[in-house]
């Protein structure tokens, strides 16, 4: 029998909470009724990039693959955490920044997620230091699956970094998974995510629940 001795894990959730009419992206929740035993159900009117989500192909090209194209072992494995605690506000992080923590640590077929301190908890102050294009060759080069981040760092500072960052790891098969949260909370740099899709045909990012089983830290470390 399959079991998880949870004395020694613990689960963490790095999923954002949304909530409807809340921040900038549409989400509005319109109740009905079963008429056949009166209970509730809703429709809701959202957007494909909603919360904590996984971007496809399709993002680019809506000929080209949806989130339901991709196998589920894509969305579950093996994590490395980067969280960059040195980095400056409004900075940047560097390939070099990157080989640093991760010498030693073999990132073929890993889920990466890179975070920093800097998260961005009101849009209209915004000191999230920029990922260099070098980082995320260097990430596909060494063979991840996939690629996470939260809202702490960013590659939207121009059209042509956030463009071809996307291009080059969807190019590789690499999916995205964007907007996470509470990956401060997390203690290890290696654990194990999963962060499953909606299978929504034509669905070109789908919100996910994203969640963290890592090693608890032994008392006194």
């Amino acid at each position: 029998m399959f079991e998880i001795d949870w004395s020694k894990y613990r689960l963490v959730d790095v999923s954002l909470r949304v909530v409807p009419g809340e921040g900038d992206r549409r989400l509005v929740l319109r109740p009905y009724v079963f008429p056949v035993d009166g209970s509730f159900g809703h429709e809701v009117d959202t957007v494909t990039h909603l919360g904590t989500h996984i971007e496809a192909p399709a993002h680019y090209d809506l000929e080209a693959e949806d989130v339901t194209a991709y196998p589920l072992d894509l969305f579950i494995g093996p994590m490395v955490n980067l969280r960059f605690t040195e980095v400056a506000p409004n900075g940047e992080i560097t390939l070099g920044m990157v080989q640093e923590i991760v010498e030693g640590i073999d990132l073929r077929e890993k889920i990466v997620v890179l975070s920093t301190p800097h998260f961005r908890e009101d849009p209209a102050v915004d000191h999230r230091p920029v990922l260099a294009f070098e980082v995320t060759e260097f990430l596909v080069n060494a063979g991840i699956k996939l690629f996470g981040f939260d809202d702490s760092l960013t590659i939207d500072v121009s059209a042509e970094l956030a463009q071809k960052t996307h291009r080059v790891l969807f190019d590789h098969g690499v999916l995205i998974l964007e907007y996470m949260g509470q990956l401060g909370e997390l203690r290890q740099v290696e654990s194990y995510l999963m962060a499953l899709p909606l299978c929504i045909a034509g669905f070109d990012s789908s919100p996910v629940r994203a969640v963290v089983i890592e090693e608890k830290v032994p008392v006194g470390r």
